[in-house]
């Protein structure tokens, strides 16, 4: 008798073989300039924080304000370092409890005010807001402004306009003789204003003493100004005391600046 053969391929029990790349298990190796090195996805990365006290460049603007008061007219003007523009506004009539400079106060929120040492005591008071009955506008700012008393040489009229007519704006054409420049001037500042002459020429002085934007530039470069803008208060009309008495004679629209009478504006819709 003879034992039944199986064919070669089932004759024997086999182990399948894996290929060399998979017979054992190893560990991906990295370059040696890689292996110890950390990438950035390693890396966990802690937010930024800045120290008390910081401010970025976007945060740093400043307003500095000039007034003047006399003979019961306020007169005054701001400079703005985020727009290099002086805001100047007509004489207007003011009250003794200074209820026109109070709202000025609340709307452009000077960081500095300039006035002459010659000003009334009271009004010092309200610019450095030491009245109890100032705090009542919740637009008003608790914290007191940096109120600085220049001598009153410094707002002399005939200086205070020679300041002003020296200023090179960049819309004043290099060609102009100085007697175009002195009318392109006029035409943008009411010179008949004297208390918002004086308040705008020893704001310009003081920008210039102060070196103000122009810290790092050389010794003889002045603070640049850019443009003379006129302003007014948010809804308020300044009118003159002509159109005062005779309104049908004359027509005058919320917000536009006149020398004389501070009137409400009418409510929208009216």
């Amino acid at each position: 008798s003879t034992r039944p053969t199986l064919p070669p391929s089932q004759s024997t029990s086999t182990r399948p073989t894996l290929p060399p790349s998979q017979s054992t298990s190893t560990r991906p190796t990295l370059p040696p300039s890689q292996e110890d090195s950390l990438s950035s996805s390693d890396v966990v990365h802690a937010q930024r924080v800045q120290p008390p006290g910081f401010t970025s460049e976007s945060d740093q603007s400043q307003t500095y304000m000039s007034v003047v008061w006399h003979a019961g007219s306020l007169g005054l003007a701001y400079f703005d370092t985020e727009t290099n523009f002086v805001y100047m506004m007509l004489d207007t009539a003011e009250t003794e409890d200074f209820q026109l400079l109070r709202l000025v106060m609340a709307q452009v929120s000077p960081s500095c005010v300039i006035t002459s040492s010659k000003q009334d005591e009271k009004m010092l008071q309200v610019l450095r807001h030491k009245e109890s009955d100032l705090l009542q506008s919740s637009d008003v700012e608790e914290a007191s402004v940096q109120v600085e008393v220049l001598p009153s040489i410094d707002f002399s009229l005939e200086v205070c306009k020679r300041r002003i007519l020296a200023l090179n704006l960049p819309s004043i054409p290099e060609h102009f003789t100085e007697s175009e420049r002195v009318i392109y001037l006029s035409s943008l500042v009411a010179f008949e204003n004297i208390n918002m002459v004086r308040a705008t020429g020893a704001l310009l002085k003081y920008l210039d003493k102060k070196r103000v934007g122009v810290e790092l530039e050389d010794a003889d470069v002045r603070t640049p100004v850019l443009a003379l803008k006129t302003f007014s208060l948010k809804n308020i009309m300044i009118i003159d005391n002509s159109s005062y008495r005779y309104p049908e004679q004359n027509q005058v629209h919320p917000g536009q600046p006149y020398d004389g009478i501070m009137v409400p504006a009418p409510p929208a819709g009216s």
